[in-house]
């Protein structure tokens, strides 16, 4: 059986209070649902999923959330595209966050078979 999952990272250098780690954990985790949507209705959600995507929502939804630098995100991010690992950003344009534009919060890796996630992402910080 495989072991899908999607490993949430999220800036460690910003100070970030826990209904906001909450609410950025919660966006980047669902943003491929809504990257992903297929539909031409903004109150529809249609999406083809893959195995994966479909084995990871049938079995719960598996996540670890973790902290990782700016840098260290933006590194792991372009190690994900080269890989063709699914990967979903969230930036603090999107959410109105104070800071520079376009700046990385958080990036969600996934859902994927976890081996394929760890071999990009390696070991990260455990939240």
């Amino acid at each position: 059986m495989k072991d899908v999952r999607m490993i949430v990272l999220v800036r460690n250098d910003k100070k970030i209070k826990r209904g906001e780690l909450m609410n950025i954990v919660s966006d980047i985790s669902m943003k491929f649902l809504f990257e992903n949507n297929e539909s031409d209705r903004s109150d529809r959600l249609f999406v083809n999923l893959s195995l994966e995507e479909a084995l990871w929502i049938k079995e719960g939804m598996k996540r670890e959330i973790g902290w990782a630098s700016e840098g260290e995100l933006e590194e792991l991010l372009f190690k994900s595209q080269v890989h063709g690992l699914p990967s979903y950003v969230l930036r603090s344009d999107e959410k109105g966050s104070e800071g520079p534009q376009n700046s990385i919060l958080g990036i969600a890796f996934g859902p994927a078979e976890f081996s394929d996630i760890s071999t990009i992402v390696g070991h990260y910080k455990k939240l």
